[in-house]
C-alpha cells in the first residue's frame, strides 16, 4: 500500500512535467512581411479602473498600423467617457437584441465598424508591452492562423493566488503547454488575433451569441471550418490582473468560466491532470501522516518528493504569473479553493443555477 502510494505520487511529479514542458512564447526573430491595417476591438463593461491604462499602451506600440474600437456594454461608469476622451471609435450598446451576452454582442458591434483586414479583440483589463502586438503580427504571419494569449498574471494581492490552479489547468487542458501537444480546444478570450476573412467565414461572434464562454465556442467553430488556430503564453508582453475586485468577483468569475471545458479535454490530458492534482493533494496529508507514526525513513522521502513538487510548482507557475515562493508554499490553500469553486460550478451547470458576472444575471443551460 505504502508503495504504492510512492508510486503514485512519482507518476504525479512525472504528470506535471509532462502537463507544463512546453513554453509558447510569441515570436519575436521573424520581419513583417505584410503591415494591414489591425481593428482593435475592445468590449468593455464598468472598465474605468483599467481601460485608460489598455488606450495608453496602444498609443505607444511600435506596430502602428491601428484602429481603436471601444464598445461600450452599457456602463454605469465612466467607461464610455474615457473612451470618448482617448479620441478612438467609442460605441455604446443600450438595448442589447434577446439570446446576446453582452461581451459577445459588444465584440459582433465592434467588427461591423472595424475596417481593418485583421481584427485583434481585447479583454480591457489586458497590458501590452510596446512590442506585443508587433510579435503578434509576426507570430501570425509565422504560423499562418488565427493567435490567442493567455496573459501573463500580475497578481497584487495575496488572495489572488486562487487562480493559480485554474490558470495552470486551463493551459494544460488546452494542450497549450502538454510535451505531447494536441489540437487544442478553445481559444483564451483576454487575446484574439484573426483575420477578417476567418472571423467572417465562422460566423463571427454571432455565431456564439448566447454562448456564456465564447473562447470555447469561438475555437469550436474554428475547429469546424477548418481554421487553425495557435496559443501562446503572454509572458511580459501580454499581461493582466485576473480578479482585482475581491474573492467574491474571482470567485464567480471562475465559476462561470471552468466547468465548461471540462468535458472537451482530452482523455489522456484528462489522466494526467487528475493524477497531477492526487499528487498535490495527497503529499501534504503523506507527510503528516510519516510525523505522527514518526516513520522516519517515508518521512524523509516524501518530505523530499514534497520540495520537488514545489520547485515543479514554483517554475510553472512563474511561466504564467508573479506567484512568488510564500504563494507557492501555501498552495493546499489554492488548491482547496480550486476543488470548492469547481464544485460549485459542476452544481450550477448540471442543475442550471445562475450565476451573477457583472451586475448581470447568467443562466447555465
Amino acid at each position: 500500500m505504502i508503495i504504492a502510494g510512492l508510486i503514485t505520487t512519482v507518476l504525479g511529479i512525472i504528470a506535471g512535467i509532462i502537463l507544463f514542458f512546453r513554453r509558447p512564447f510569441l515570436r519575436d526573430h521573424e520581419k513583417l512581411t505584410a503591415h494591414p491595417l489591425v481593428s482593435v476591438i475592445i468590449p468593455a463593461r464598468n472598465e474605468e479602473a483599467n481601460l485608460a491604462q489598455l488606450l495608453a499602451d496602444l498609443k505607444r506600440q511600435t506596430y502602428t498600423q491601428l484602429e481603436v474600437i471601444v464598445v461600450d456594454d452599457d456602463s454605469s461608469d465612466k467607461t464610455l467617457k474615457i473612451a470618448q476622451d482617448a479620441h478612438v471609435k467609442a460605441m455604446a450598446i443600450k438595448d442589447k437584441p434577446d439570446g446576446w451576452m453582452g461581451k459577445n454582442y459588444a465584440c459582433h458591434l465592434g467588427s461591423q465598424a472595424a475596417t481593418g483586414d485583421v481584427f485583434l479583440f481585447l479583454d480591457a483589463d489586458v497590458r501590452l508591452s510596446e512590442k506585443a502586438i508587433e510579435r503578434l503580427m509576426k507570430t501570425s504571419q509565422k504560423r499562418h492562423g488565427v493567435i490567442s494569449v493567455q496573459p501573463y498574471h500580475l497578481k497584487q494581492r495575496f488572495y489572488e493566488s486562487f487562480s493559480l490552479y485554474f490558470n495552470l489547468i486551463q493551459i494544460a487542458a488546452n494542450g497549450l503547454t502538454n510535451l505531447f501537444p494536441h489540437q487544442s480546444v478553445s481559444l483564451f478570450g483576454p487575446t484574439i488575433l484573426i483575420e477578417r476573412a476567418d472571423y467572417d467565414k465562422i460566423g463571427g461572434h454571432a455565431a456564439v451569441k448566447n454562448c456564456v464562454v465564447e473562447d470555447l465556442a469561438l475555437g469550436q467553430a474554428l475547429h469546424k471550418h477548418h481554421i487553425s488556430f495557435h496559443l501562446c503564453l503572454g509572458k511580459k508582453d501580454i499581461t493582466f490582473r485576473m480578479y482585482g475586485s475581491g474573492v467574491r468577483k474571482l470567485s464567480q468569475g471562475w465559476i462561470k468560466n471552468f466547468a465548461t471545458g471540462a468535458g472537451q479535454t482530452k482523455l489522456f490530458t484528462m489522466l494526467l491532470i487528475i493524477l497531477w492534482i492526487a499528487c498535490n493533494l495527497s503529499l501534504p496529508f503523506d507527510i503528516v501522516r510519516n510525523i505522527v507514526s514518526w516513520d522516519v525513513l517515508y518521512l524523509s522521502i516524501y518530505s523530499g518528493l514534497f520540495i520537488v513538487l514545489l520547485v515543479e510548482l514554483f517554475i510553472f507557475s512563474g511561466r504564467i504569473g508573479n506567484h512568488a515562493w510564500l504563494a507557492v508554499l501555501a498552495y493546499p490553500l489554492w488548491m482547496a479553493g480550486f476543488l470548492t469553486i469547481f464544485i460549485v460550478s459542476l452544481y450550477r451547470r448540471l442543475f442550471h443555477r445562475p450565476v451573477t458576472w457583472k451586475d448581470r444575471k447568467i443562466d447555465f443551460h
